[in-house]
C-alpha cells in the first residue's frame, strides 16, 4: 500500500521542533514514495521564493525519471497574493498553490495515487483547498490536542468535525485517543505503534564535549541522579514536582529539554514562577539544548527516570509519551504519573500521583534498579515501537480498509 504513492503531509510544525514526529514519518516514507512536507505556516516571497519553489519542481521532476535517490521534499507556500493578514486572502493563497501543485503533479505522477495525511485538526485548513476526490485522507492521530482558551477549543472542535468527516482512515496511538476519535469517526480505527528512532541512541556513540563535562559534574555530587527529558512547561505536575524535589535532598534532578509553552494545557505567570523556583533548587540542574545522540549518555548516568505529567489536563491523559520508550532503551527504571496508555508497562513502570508516593517510588527504585529480565524487556518494547514498526501497521490497516472499501 505504502508504495510508489504521493504522500502530501500539510503542518504548522518546524524542522527545529521538539515533536519529530512529521519529519520521521516523512523520512522513512520517501524511499518508496513521493513525499512532500507542506509549510502551512511558511510563505516564499518574491523572485527568491519562486526560485525555491521551481527547485523543489525540479527534484519531483528527478524523482519522476528516477535519477536521484528519493528524500522527503519541503515545499512552503508560494505568496501569490497580497494581503496575507486577511483570512480570506490566505484561504485564496493556500487554493492557488493546492492548484499550482495539484498541476505538477498530474504532470509527472498521473498515475500514483496520493494521500494527505494529516496529523494535526489545525492542518484540515487544507481541506478546502483541495479537490477531495483526488485523494486519500488518512489522519495520524499521534496527540489528542486540546487548548485552555475556550476560542481556540471550539475552532479545534470544528476542525475535527470537518476532518473525521472527509477522513477515509484514522490511526491512533492509544486507546483513550481512539475513544475519543470514535465520536466522531464511525469507520474501524487502528491502533499502532508510537513511531521512535533508536538509530539516534547509540550506546557507541561519544557524547559531545559540552556533555561530557555535564556527566562528570552530575557524578562528583555523589547522588542518585533522577532525569526528566522532554519539554518542560505546564504539562508537568509542577506542584508534585516542587514538593518531591524540594524533600529529596539525597537525591539530584536533572532536566533535559527546552523552556517552552504548549497549548493544549494553560500557561500563567504563576507557572513559570513555579518552574523557575524549580530550577533553581540546589539538587536540581538545568540543560535547555541536548544534540538527541547524546541523550543516552545522559540518560545512561541516572538511577531513575521520571514523566511527571499533570493528569487533570485531557491532552496529557490521552497521550503516549515518546520519552518512555526512549527511557526503556536506555534500560533505567520509569516513575510515571497514571497516564493511562502506559498501565500496560506496568511491571517497567512505578506509578505515583502524590508527592509522597513520588518520592517513595523514587527511593525504591534508585535503590533496586530493573533485573536483568527486565532490561531485556524495556529494550525489546523500544525496538518494537520504531518507526518502521509503526508504518508497517498503517500499511496492513490502510490495505484493509481500501479492499473493505
Amino acid at each position: 500500500m505504502l508504495n510508489h504513492k504521493v504522500i502530501c503531509i500539510p503542518t504548522f510544525d518546524r524542522p527545529d521542533g521538539i515533536c519529530d514526529f512529521v519529519f520521521q514519518t516523512a523520512r522513512e516514507l520517501a524511499p518508496q514514495n513521493v513525499v512532500i512536507i507542506l509549510a502551512l505556516g511558511e510563505n516564499w516571497r518574491g523572485i527568491t521564493g519562486l526560485k525555491k519553489w521551481l527547485r523543489v519542481i525540479h527534484r519531483l521532476r528527478a524523482f519522476h525519471s528516477e535519477k536521484q535517490q528519493k528524500e522527503f521534499l519541503y515545499l512552503a507556500l508560494l505568496q501569490l497574493l497580497p494581503f496575507q493578514r486577511s483570512r480570506v486572502f490566505q484561504q485564496l493563497n493556500l487554493k492557488l498553490n493546492m492548484l499550482l501543485l495539484s498541476s505538477v503533479l498530474r504532470l509527472f505522477f498521473e498515475r500514483r495515487s496520493r494521500i494527505l495525511w494529516i496529523f494535526h485538526p489545525n492542518d484540515a485548513k487544507v481541506l478546502p483547498a483541495i479537490d477531495l476526490s483526488k485523494w486519500h485522507v488518512h489522519v495520524d492521530c499521534v496527540d489528542w490536542h486540546t487548548s485552555a482558551n475556550a476560542n481556540d477549543s471550539e475552532q479545534l472542535h470544528q476542525q475535527r468535525l470537518h476532518l473525521y468527516k472527509v477522513a477515509q482512515t484514522v490511526t491512533v496511538l492509544t486507546k483513550p485517543a481512539a475513544q475519543r476519535v470514535r465520536k466522531f469517526f464511525t469507520k474501524k480505527i487502528a491502533i499502532v505503534p508510537q513511531g521512535f528512532d533508536a538509530t539516534s541512541l547509540s550506546p557507541s556513540y561519544l557524547p559531545a564535549r559540552l556533555i561530557t563535562k555535564l556527566i562528570q559534574q552530575l557524578q562528583r555530587k555523589r547522588k542518585p541522579i533522577v532525569g526528566y527529558f522532554g519539554g518542560i512547561n505546564a504539562r508537568l505536575d509542577l506542584d508534585l514536582l516542587e514538593e518531591v524535589i524540594s524533600n529529596a535532598p539525597q537525591l539530584h534532578f536533572v532536566f533535559v529539554g527546552p523552556r517552552d509553552t504548549d497549548d493544549s494545557v494553560p500557561h500563567e505567570i504563576e507557572q513559570t514562577q513555579q518552574l523557575d523556583r524549580i530550577l533553581r533548587l540546589p539538587n536540581v540542574s538545568y540543560q535547555s539544548r541536548v544534540s538527541r545522540k547524546d541523550l543516552y549518555a545522559l540518560m545512561q548516568n541516572c538511577a531513575a527516570l521520571i514523566v511527571p505529567y499533570a493528569l487533570q489536563y485531557e491532552f496529557n491523559k490521552c497521550c503516549f509519551p515518546m520519552k518512555v520508550i526512549e527511557y526503556f532503551y536506555a534500560e533505567r527504571p520509569v516513575v510515571s504519573t497514571s497516564i493511562p496508555s502506559l498501565a500496560q508497562y506496568k511491571n517497567l513502570v512505578t506509578f505515583a500521583d502524590t508527592p509522597e508516593q513520588f518520592l517513595t517510588a523514587l527511593n525504591t527504585s534508585v535503590g533496586s534498579q530493573l533485573s536483568e529480565v527486565h532490561k531485556r524487556q524495556a529494550h525489546q518494547i523500544a525496538i518494537g515501537q520504531t518507526w518502521t514498526a509503526k508504518l508497517d501497521s498503517v500499511d496492513v490497516y490502510l490495505d484493509k480498509m481500501l479492499r473493505s472499501a
